[in-house]
């Protein structure tokens, strides 16, 4: 019971998502062209993370066409994780717009999803990397890249609003002027909280 209790934790979840990337290369029309859109939009993520404190993320996961960032909150300060994370999310926020408007002509769309919530998480033994070697069973992990899913942004010719997706339990945590930094509307299902920017 107590190896249990030392593998779950309160955690906030980052996910960000290029979405429709399997089809990108073919609009794009070039492999080599495709991998290098996708490498530098990542990469850029992930300076912008570190570039906010590196210290409070606690892992990066990679996979393929998007990213997750886990954050501790149960081992770092409560009230600095999530203002770290809210840094975190407009700085990539900032690139995401660039990355879409630059690449328009491509039909470039990308999801960004935040929440928090209580997970389980342990080691998979075979895997070395360190950046992908953890498991996390939670719903703060999965409700954020579900939530990355449904509400990409997309180019300025698209009038639909441009949305970062929080959690409900997330937007709860918010406070002040991070709080004020978010126009919130409701989603039909109510369990979403759509951030409109």
């Amino acid at each position: 019971m107590e190896n249990q209790n030392k593998n779950k934790s309160e955690v906030i979840s980052v996910c960000v998502d290029i979405r429709n990337s399997t089809n990108l290369h073919n609009v794009v029309g070039d492999l080599e062209e495709t991998a290098d859109i996708i490498s530098g939009f990542i990469s850029k993520v992930y300076d912008a993370m570190r570039g906010v404190n590196e210290n409070y993320v606690d892992k990066c996961i990679y996979s393929g066409d998007g990213i997750i960032f886990v954050i501790d909150v149960d081992k770092n300060n409560r009230d600095d994780s999530f203002e770290n994370v809210v840094k975190i999310v407009f700085e990539i926020k900032s690139i995401i717009e660039y990355y879409v408007e630059e690449y328009s002509q491509h039909k470039f769309m990308v999801g960004i999803g935040v929440d928090t919530g209580k997970v389980y998480h342990k080691k998979v033994e075979n895997l070395k990397n360190i950046f992908n070697n953890t498991l996390y069973v939670g719903k703060a992990v999965s409700f954020s890249t579900k939530i990355c899913n449904t509400m990409p942004f997309k180019n300025k010719k698209d009038k639909k609003n441009k949305y970062i997706g929080l959690g409900i339990e997330f937007f709860k945590q918010l406070k002040g002027e991070n709080l004020k930094k978010f126009t919130t509307t409701k989603s039909k299902k109510k369990t979403v909280e759509k951030i409109d920017l």
